[in-house]
């Protein structure tokens, strides 16, 4: 009973290598290829907008924090063969909206560099009206004193 159950799973697995092998050989249609070429760019544009937020969260977290964009590009390169090698390929929704989530990117990344220059802005002015306070102390307490 053993030998038959061992001749079954060695029958499946070569009919499942024969498949295997019988779909890598099938040229690709153009609807494929275009397909792939949908999928690659989801992927590549989710992987970007995943590390755009998470250095943008983590450069408002630690001050010491900053990764250029240079390098955000860089890993986006790194990261999608690794992707693709372990078959992670973008969700649907991901293909069929990847215009709209594109201008949600850079609507987002305008928004938080906004956000960002605000900041500064209002940094900027409390260091002004501090600067501004200073001195006049300092001017009170010499022109009482003479």
């Amino acid at each position: 009973m053993l030998t038959a159950i061992h001749k079954q799973a060695m029958a499946e697995a070569a009919n499942r290598l024969e498949a295997a092998n019988l779909v890598q050989v099938m040229p690709a249609t153009p609807e494929d290829i275009q397909a792939e070429q949908d999928g690659a760019e989801a992927r590549q544009m989710a992987i970007a907008v995943g590390l755009g937020l998470a250095n943008n969260l983590a450069s408002d977290l630690f001050e010491w924090w900053r990764v250029p964009d240079s390098k955000l590009s860089e890993v986006v390169e790194v990261i999608d063969p690794v992707l693709q090698k372990y078959d992670v390929s973008a969700p649907d929704w991901l293909v069929v909206y990847k215009e709209e989530i594109r201008l949600a990117r850079v609507l987002g990344l305008i928004g938080i560099e906004q956000y960002q220059n605000y900041q500064q802005f209002q940094h900027d002015i409390r260091a002004s009206k501090a600067k501004d306070v200073t001195p006049k102390k300092e001017e009170g307490a010499t022109n009482g004193s003479e």
